[in-house]
């Protein structure tokens, strides 16, 4: 499970992400985009969170990938970094909350799972 807590090394938001926009599906007012054009990315967790003043906030989504000759132990590597604004990052921290909600009253996670997790996160901090 990828876990750590602060982008100390982070130069507060100078890393700009250079990506080709030209990639990203084309969305017009009123209609959804296609599914299919829209990038999927596989990630097993965030590894960092950094947050400004000013109101942006900036984690980065990793995936943990084994030693290929299996020597080492997992490395996480970063994948995706989100940019959000502060309240649509509480908004989206209010929605998965709600979605954990329904999922252990669907029993798809159990209340151990979330348990430990929060505990982690609070030793932590």
């Amino acid at each position: 499970m990828l876990m750590s807590s602060s982008m100390k090394g982070d130069k507060m938001g100078k890393n700009v992400d250079k990506s080709d926009a030209s990639s990203l599906p084309e969305v017009s007012a009123g209609a959804p985009p296609n599914p299919s054009s829209i990038p999927l990315v596989f990630v097993d967790g965030v590894t960092t969170h950094w947050h400004s003043p000013s109101g942006v906030v900036k984690y980065y989504l990793a995936r943990s990938e084994p030693d290929p000759r299996a020597e080492q132990p997992s490395n996480d590597v970063p994948v995706l970094q989100i940019v959000m604004p502060i309240g649509g990052f509480v908004s989206m921290v209010a929605f998965f909350n709600h979605r954990l909600k329904s999922m252990l009253n669907a029993k798809v996670v159990t209340q151990e799972q979330i348990d430990g997790a929060q505990s982690y996160w609070e030793a932590g901090t």
